[in-house]
């Protein structure tokens, strides 16, 4: 009987090989002619027709022994798995060496034992404080702790209980902010049980003890629970001042993973704020953007950014502060960085804001004409804008229908936070009370649209304001 191979019912072997280099799929061949893992097979011609198949170099069919060819298929597979294992400990470093102690332990060889642990611990001490350290030294400490030859046990047995104790006081403060902008998304619940633990928690002893016995780790710690104090209380700067103060003045050498961690705690801390057109948070967001570009850290973001949000918020925080040929020079910098799915409607939907700043309305309406929205959040941005330059051409009646389209989007709204959703469905009665007043300037239209505008701060206030003064009265 024959087997024909089909691409498709590819399995997981195929699933693995395409993802290696050809420079991967070299080592791999050399991985698996090694006795200690071929146990005396040969998998070289098997893999070779195999592998070109999967990659995609050849089309044609390879007619071997069903039976055989599944049987090679899961033993390659198996090697696949145990050659990525070990990719990835070259890669980390330190998953590497905790195997490698705790295998130690398993074997009992005491001195080269203890001469390992005090390399290790060497070594993830010298590196910058974060919580990634105290996880290192925490997990270093517990391997040791293990092993019954261990004679100085005093030093340890605190050293470990502190690494512990900063992972504990970190890993909470650091879940808590992360949960308060899921809720402030309307993406999360309060949980009055992780409230309580923070409560709980004494941070007039805690946070002197940290100083005055891990003092390395006081910054952090002390910078996460200032921010987490600020989100309590939104409308309190206080402790948003302090927690960026040492942000600024205090975390200046930590690794730059960590360092675009902490500028984006307090990025999204300013977006929040900028929904409610904070001013202030305008200024503040486009300080700590510009300077996680000065420190080249924001790349990633960038390269992460599949929904385009942030990218598009920088455009447009930018463009209100009137920093036209910053958000410019931004676009065309890392336009190009976008994720490929979004990246054009991205550079689009940006360059057809800077368009509208510039009042270049004819332009801005070409664009927003041939954009296909990427996902619902571009459909609404790309809406909103739309309608705003087709008032500002005199397209009134256009305007009006793609506020009305945009309303029947809402309604059957799919995968969008309900302040999006609130947002959109604000400007959408702001500008259907502004397309009344335009049609009939009359004093009760005026007083139905100052009213609403006074509810507080509305998606669109400004601009709708500013037509609103232009429309005389009768």
């Amino acid at each position: 009987m024959s087997f024909s191979v089909k691409k498709k019912k590819e399995p997981r072997f195929a699933e693995i090989f395409k993802t290696f280099s050809e420079t991967e799929i070299e080592e791999f061949k050399e991985f698996v002619s090694l006795p200690v893992f071929s146990k005396g097979r040969n998998y070289s011609e098997f893999l070779d027709k195999t592998g070109k198949f999967y990659s995609g170099n050849v089309t044609s069919e390879n007619q071997v022994n069903e039976r055989t060819h599944w049987n090679r298929l899961s033993e390659l597979t198996v090697l696949a798995e145990k050659f990525l294992i070990l990719k990835n400990l070259d890669k980390n470093k330190f998953s590497a060496d905790m195997l490698l102690l705790d295998e130690l332990r398993e074997r009992n060889i005491s001195n080269f034992g203890i001469q390992k642990f005090n390399s290790f611990f060497k070594d993830a001490s010298a590196k910058p404080a974060s919580i990634v350290k105290a996880n290192e030294l925490y997990g270093i400490c517990s391997s040791i702790f293990a092993q019954d030859f261990i004679t100085e046990k005093a030093d340890l047995t605190y050293s470990q209980f502190d690494m512990r104790f900063v992972q504990f006081i970190t890993g909470i403060l650091v879940f808590r902010i992360r949960e308060f902008y899921l809720i402030m998304a309307k993406e999360a619940n309060q949980n009055p049980f992780r409230n309580e633990i923070i409560n709980m928690q004494d941070f007039e002893i805690i946070l002197p003890y940290i100083k005055n016995h891990l003092n390395e780790y006081y910054p952090l710690v002390s910078f996460y629970f200032y921010l987490y104090k600020s989100l309590v209380n939104i409308n309190d700067t206080y402790n948003y001042h302090v927690a960026r103060n040492i942000l600024l003045n205090e975390l200046n050498n930590v690794s730059k993973e960590v360092r675009s961690d902490l500028l984006n705690y307090i990025i999204d801390y300013n977006i929040y704020r900028l929904n409610s057109e904070n001013n202030t948070s305008s200024r503040e967001l486009f300080y700590f953007i510009d300077l996680k570009i000065r420190e080249k850290i924001l790349e990633c973001d960038i390269r992460n950014d599949s929904q385009n949000f942030r990218f598009i918020t920088i455009v447009m925080n930018a463009l209100a502060l009137k920093k036209i040929s910053w958000a410019e020079r931004f676009v065309k910098k890392f336009g190009k960085l976008l994720p490929v799915s979004g990246r054009d409607y991205g550079i689009s939907l940006a360059g057809a804001y800077i368009a509208y700043y510039k009042n270049d309305f004819q332009t801005c309406k070409k664009i927003v004409d041939r954009m296909k929205s990427l996902n619902a959040y571009g459909y609404i941005d790309s809406a909103k804008l739309n309608m705003r330059v087709s008032f500002e051409l005199g397209k009134f009646e256009e305007s009006f229908d793609i506020k009305r389209r945009l309303e029947e989007f809402l309604r059957v709204r799919k995968n969008i936070t309900e302040q999006y959703f609130i947002t959109a469905k604000e400007f959408c009665t702001l500008f259907n009370l502004l397309l009344k007043l335009r049609g009939f300037p009359s004093k009760e239209n005026l007083f139905k649209l100052e009213h609403e505008l006074s509810k507080g701060s509305l998606s669109g206030k400004m601009w709708i304001m500013r037509k609103m003064k232009e429309i005389k009265v009768i």
